[in-house]
């Protein structure tokens, strides 16, 4: 009777030990398989970074070695020109450069319309112009303004505005600005003939001399 009572005992104690040790080697199983798992995942996350960085510099530098050897096609032209509504005969004449350097106030400028007229390009200080828009000349026989969606923004950035906006697909390209013009700036004009730059921005004076005498 003592020996069964003894055995019981010693068998619960065994059971009892056993059953916590196995519960500790679970636990440590679960954590280092934890450990294990957050360390993989973290690897993953960084090999995921550097192989976004990687697209991204490799996608800077073929846009970098297309805007220094652009390859547009005379089909590119003519299918850029029917999209835009290219006038022939008549100078297409394009302004474009960073967002609210005064592109569309110089449009109504040079055509003398005011906000009162239906065909008064849009100003403002924020991101007005969003699309292309065409705009016959009134006064000027023979010439058609256009106006871009400004540079500079997440979605037009400096460097695809050459080609997002087919600045190739125009008779001459005004690119206006206000300030120094940056390296980024100087990029796409390196490429786009014929080509004229404006100065909006001197003591709140418009300057047109560089662009009557290019048009």
């Amino acid at each position: 009777m003592a020996i069964s009572a003894a055995y019981s005992i010693g068998k619960s104690v065994w059971d009892t030990w056993n059953s916590s040790n196995l519960a500790r080697e679970r636990q440590r199983w679960r954590e280092a398989e934890q450990r294990e798992r957050e360390e993989r995942e973290a690897r993953e996350a960084a090999e995921e970074r550097e192989r976004r960085e990687r697209e991204r510099r490799e996608a800077v530098e073929r846009l970098m070695h297309d805007l220094a050897n652009p390859v547009i096609s005379e089909e590119d032209i003519s299918e850029a020109r029917r999209a835009i509504g290219y006038e022939p005969g008549a100078r297409n004449i394009v302004f474009a450069g960073n967002l609210n350097a005064g592109k569309s106030s110089m449009i109504n400028a040079i055509r003398n319309r005011t906000s009162q007229d239906d065909d008064y390009a849009p100003t403002g200080a924020s991101e007005v112009t969003l699309e292309r828009h065409r705009y016959p000349d009134p006064i000027h026989a023979g010439f058609v303004w256009y106006d871009t969606r400004g540079s500079g923004t997440e979605s037009v950035t400096a460097f695809n505005h050459y080609y997002s906006q087919q600045l190739y697909a125009y008779d001459l390209v005004v690119l206006v600005h206000d300030s120094t013009l940056t390296q980024v700036s100087l990029m796409g004009p390196k490429k786009i003939k014929p080509l004229t730059t404006v100065l909006t921005n001197l003591a709140g004076s418009l300057i047109f001399g560089s662009c009557r005498s290019a048009i």
